[in-house]
């Protein structure tokens, strides 16, 4: 038997919400268009949008959000074959709690906003920067410049705070005295946040580095009217 029990409407419905915000995340992480390797604008997180790199970090997110749903619907009492160390897994990571909410609520929001910032720039979305044919200013982007890096971002907090954890989907085979090293895991995910926060500020620059080089005048102009990350804050 997988299940030593029958989950319940709670189980199911956290675990669905689970799986939907890996979809929708796995969605975000596939290059819309092609990506053009050949570039020669600036672009600091270029090695970043290889496609080993893209392979192996949406393998990593899938497997932890799948692996994440399942423990989900089989907790408090998942298969050992499955969870050989089911000692080190923090019960709120795997039940509906505010914690789960929010956290899956980010990468679920995030996804939208990186999937839309896709459909809207159309043809000009590259993973890697090029310029594009003309200057998008609509929709969204008429109050913010980067929705797809506030979306990036919301993914990317929300996986922290919920998949990629000692105590969650990881502690099934880590021993408990690594799950433990509760400093470690704070400085190595201090080091990694803002790790990803400089990169990301830095490829924000080379791309409004590309598009005033392009588009002169009216890419100032937007660029002054409009925030970069959140609409009417910042």
């Amino acid at each position: 038997m997988i299940f030593s029990q029958s989950p319940d409407l709670k189980a199911i419905s956290l675990s669905l919400y689970i799986l939907l915000s890996t979809y929708t995340s796995f969605l975000s992480a596939r290059p819309p268009n092609p990506t053009p390797y050949n570039s020669k604008h600036k672009d600091s997180i270029s090695r970043h949008v290889t496609p080993r790199a893209l392979f192996i970090r949406t393998s990593v997110k899938v497997s932890l959000g799948l692996g994440h749903t399942f423990l989900a619907l089989t907790y408090p009492a998942p298969p050992k074959s499955i969870c050989p160390n089911q000692s080190n897994l923090s019960w709120y990571l795997f039940t509906w709690t505010p914690h789960t909410v929010i956290a899956v609520s980010s990468i679920l929001f995030g996804s939208c906003l990186r999937v839309y910032a896709f459909s809207v720039l159309g043809k000009n979305f590259t993973f890697r920067l090029d310029a594009p044919k003309n200057l998008v200013t609509s929709g969204l982007y008429n109050y913010v410049q980067h929705p797809a890096y506030t979306g990036s971002t919301m993914i990317f907090l929300g996986n922290i705070a919920l998949l990629q954890r000692p105590d969650g989907v990881l502690g099934c085979w880590l021993p408990a005295w690594i799950v433990d090293a509760t400093l470690f895991w704070r400085i190595l995910a201090i080091v990694f946040i803002f790790g990803i926060f400089r990169g990301t500020g830095k490829r924000v620059l080379d791309e409004e580095m590309m598009l005033k080089n392009t588009f002169g005048e009216e890419w100032e102009a937007w660029h002054k009217r409009t925030k970069r990350f959140i609409p009417g804050l910042f």
